[in-house]
């Protein structure tokens, strides 16, 4: 079976098997969920490498517009300097 099916199939795991995590009170249910995602994304940038083609396509507006939603999910956990904080939300503070 070629590698592409095999991402193919893989995806089409993940978006069946994504919803059931929600019903389970154990985490490893969605930790797995998570490990099949990473091992997945890794398989595509070696095999892409592998071929020739660039790793990461960053034409691709859909790979951008996700970098940018993980840049401004890590500037949200980031604390704030006080006096940033003071001068934004004085109440918080």
């Amino acid at each position: 079976m070629p590698l592409e099916r095999v991402l193919l199939y893989g995806l089409g795991l993940i978006l069946v098997a994504a919803p059931l995590p929600f019903g389970c009170v154990q985490p490893a249910a969605s930790a797995a969920l998570v490990a099949v995602c990473l091992a997945l994304g890794v398989v595509w940038v070696i095999w892409r490498s592998r071929r020739g083609i660039s790793p990461l396509p960053w034409k691709d507006p859909v790979l951008a517009a996700g970098a940018l939603l993980t840049l401004v999910a890590v500037l949200q956990i980031v604390p704030l300097p006080v006096s940033v904080l003071a001068a934004a939300s004085p109440k918080a503070v």
